[in-house]
């Protein structure tokens, strides 16, 4: 049941990302996505009396909007730069994309599994969170500085 509404709520957000990205732009549906998987994230740093279920559904809810926001956005600003770089046919262009993807999910699981090793789950949290909210603010920087 934990796990529900972070499904559900992703399945949603595929369903509208698209067209958020196209109608905002994919850097900002990115930050978005970010800002709220800070916010998940620290939802879930509270005292254990906190965490009912409705609570830490909630949390999933928010979590698994951030996750499809930020994969759909990432996905295509991969197949934009693979693109660019060089002119691949679409298959070519979708391994890539799809190779990359797959190396940095296996460090996301090598890192967060080290992390609740060493630290627990609570440090591990407030570590990834304060390490998203640091890439968020330094992206926001240079998308303003880049644009003005």
């Amino acid at each position: 049941m934990l796990f529900l509404f972070y499904e559900f709520f992703g399945i949603v957000t595929n369903l509208v990302g698209g067209w958020l990205g196209a109608r905002i732009g994919l850097n900002l549906t990115m930050q978005i996505g970010m800002a709220m998987q800070v916010i998940a994230l620290t939802m879930l740093t509270v005292p254990d009396a906190w965490l009912s279920v409705a609570y830490v559904m909630a949390a999933q809810a928010l979590s698994g909007i951030a996750k499809d926001l930020n994969k759909m956005s990432a996905k295509a600003s991969i197949k934009t730069l693979v693109q660019s770089r060089a002119r691949l046919d679409t298959v070519q262009m979708d391994r890539r994309a799809y190779r990359l993807e797959e190396r940095a999910q296996g460090c996301g699981f090598f890192l967060g599994g080290a992390l609740l090793q060493g630290i627990g789950f609570r440090g591990a949290l407030v570590v990834l969170s304060v390490t998203l909210l640091m890439v968020l603010l330094l992206m926001s920087c240079c998308c303003r500085s880049n644009s003005a």
